[in-house]
Parts: structure tokens; C-alpha cells; sequence
């Protein structure tokens, strides 16, 4: 009998030790053009920088080169700052890095902007007329006054020359957006709302700069 309640309480005492469960983040995606942003433009009958795009006839080839940037931006969290604080959120989460989802957005939008017949990324083994170098240097919310935040980003951009290896043109992007509310979904259509910014604003830029060319 001693010994049924010896391996008893060792059985219930190795229960008690038991970790509880951790609750795993929620993970969000920043979708390739499919947000209400642009849905609500769409709807309205406002024109988006797509509309805008310059027509090219003598269409190029392009090479988006690997997007440089912060190592923060390499991983799926979600990051602010407030004051001298830089930190990440624990229950929230992208679906992917910041860094990926801009790369595919880009070369979407480029794919689609009637300027180039062929759009690789830095894994194809191509001749391509042009490349483009990106640096990715910030995106996060950013706390100020009054609790208030804002979603603020930064992108530079290059365009160069294959045949020569030159630095034809170079252009930077800085976008911020006021976050209406603290939801967590206010805050992740406002990221997605400024990362197509970037993307537009990139695609429009680099439209201008190829025609210039022609």
C-alpha cells in the first residue's frame, strides 16, 4: 500500500510540472493585390497608380537582384518601436517576411505594368536588359504622442544597366500612414496599404526611367 502511494504521488507531482500550454501567434498575410484598399478604389472608380503606368512598345526584360535590408525585415515578426524601445509583437505574426512579401508584390506589379516582356527574380540564370537593387530599409509601427501610431516604411530603389553595369537612375520612397485605430487588423491593412505604395510608386518610377531610354 506504501508503495501505491509513493508511485501515486510521484505520478502527481510529475503532472504538476507539466509547462502549460503556449498559445501559438496568429499569423497574417500580406496579400498581393487583393486588399480593401484597393478594392474600395476599384468600387469608387478612382484611379490607382496602375492606372497611370506609362505604355512602352519596345518592351525590355528585367532582373529584380536580392532586396537587401535589416535582418528584422528577413523574419515574420511584426515590429514597432516607441521612444527607445524596438521590439516585435509575441501573438501576432506575418505568414512571411516583410522582405518576401515585397518581392513578389514588385514582381507582380512589374509583370503586369505592360513594360517588360520578362521579369526574373535573382535565382534565374537570365539576360536580362536591366537589373534592379532594392534596399529595404524600414517597416514598422512606430508609437508617438498621445499613444498615437503610424505605420512608416523607407525603400531605395536602383536601376542599372546590364551591359554596362551602371547605375542608370536611383530613387528613394518614404511613406508613412496613420493607424486610425489599435486593432490588430487596422494595423495590418495599414502595412499592407503602405506596402503596395512602395510597390506602386517603384513600378511608376521605373516605367518613367525605361521610357526615358527609349
Amino acid at each position: 500500500m506504501r508503495l501505491f502511494v509513493m508511485i501515486l504521488s510521484i505520478f502527481i507531482s510529475a503532472c504538476s510540472l507539466k509547462p502549460d500550454l503556449v498559445e501559438e501567434p496568429k499569423s497574417y498575410s500580406l496579400a498581393i493585390f487583393d486588399n480593401e484598399y484597393y478594392k474600395d478604389k476599384i468600387r469608387a472608380g478612382i484611379k490607382t497608380p496602375y492606372d497611370k503606368m506609362l505604355k512602352i512598345n519596345n518592351k525590355k526584360s528585367i532582373q529584380i537582384l536580392n532586396i537587401e535590408s535589416p535582418f528584422y525585415l528577413k523574419t515574420n515578426k511584426i515590429y514597432y518601436s516607441n521612444g527607445v524601445i524596438f521590439d516585435s509583437y509575441n501573438k501576432h505574426i506575418f505568414s512571411d517576411s516583410p522582405v518576401n512579401f515585397f518581392k513578389n508584390k514588385l514582381k507582380n506589379s512589374l509583370e503586369n505594368s505592360n513594360t517588360f516582356n520578362a521579369v526574373f527574380d535573382f535565382t534565374v540564370n537570365a539576360n536580362a536588359d536591366y537589373f534592379l537593387v532594392a534596399d529595404f530599409q524600414k517597416f514598422q509601427k512606430v508609437f508617438y504622442e498621445n499613444s498615437k501610431s503610424y505605420v512608416e516604411s523607407k525603400l531605395t530603389v536602383f536601376l542599372i544597366e546590364s551591359k554596362s553595369k551602371k547605375v542608370i537612375s536611383h530613387q528613394s520612397f518614404i511613406i508613412i500612414e496613420v493607424l486610425a485605430s489599435e486593432d490588430i487588423n487596422e494595423l495590418i491593412t495599414t502595412f499592407n496599404n503602405v506596402l503596395e505604395s512602395l510597390v506602386d510608386r517603384s513600378t511608376v518610377w521605373i516605367n518613367k526611367e525605361i521610357k526615358k531610354m527609349e
